[in-house]
């Protein structure tokens, strides 16, 4: 159940403490899309999320959007904050990661992803020795797949939690 456990864990992406990930010598933040830093029915970032994204920049990340959605929408939103994108991830599956890895030219502890789901991003990255954050999803509406995953999650979750490994609204770093 180990590998379903977040490395770290907050209400949102807008609560993270980049300094500590700084200071950890994490280099590269890759984010969600759908429901972590917008939701999946919002086309384009909003000012919170360019500002946010202009802060992470400036403190010296490097940052990608990491999405299992189609390239369409994942470059739309991409455009507008003028980073890369990796679409079709696939997440959990290891092709993406691998990908950013080689990209980059950087180590697994060098990295933070950072999701709303636990089957794919969590698990995905653990698989990986990538460091993630799991955030609470910004909206409760989700597409069909996300339902099943959703479904399966909160078995998961109630497993985590019965071994004391996790817990929802218990936020930590």
């Amino acid at each position: 159940m180990s590998k379903f456990k977040p490395t770290k864990y907050y209400k949102s992406i807008f609560d993270v403490n980049f300094n500590l990930l700084k200071n950890e010598g994490i280099k590269l933040i890759a984010c969600d899309l759908d429901n972590t830093l917008v939701p999946h029915d919002v086309a384009l970032p909003d000012k919170r999320v360019i500002e946010l994204f202009r802060y992470i920049k400036s403190l010296g990340f490097e940052v990608v959007i990491l999405s299992n959605n189609k390239e369409k929408r994942v470059q739309l939103f991409s455009d507008e904050l003028n980073i890369p994108y990796y679409y079709s991830a696939r997440k959990p599956l290891k092709k993406a990661f691998k990908r950013l890895l080689h990209d980059y030219h950087l180590q697994a502890s060098q990295i933070c992803l950072i999701g709303d789901q636990i089957l794919t991003d969590v698990y995905g990255a653990n698989g990986m020795h990538i460091m993630n954050i799991l955030v609470e999803p910004l909206a409760h509406k989700d597409i069909f797949y996300t339902k099943i995953n959703r479904f399966f999650e909160k078995k998961v979750i109630k497993s985590l939690s019965k071994r004391g490994l996790f817990k929802v609204g218990n936020y930590y770093e």
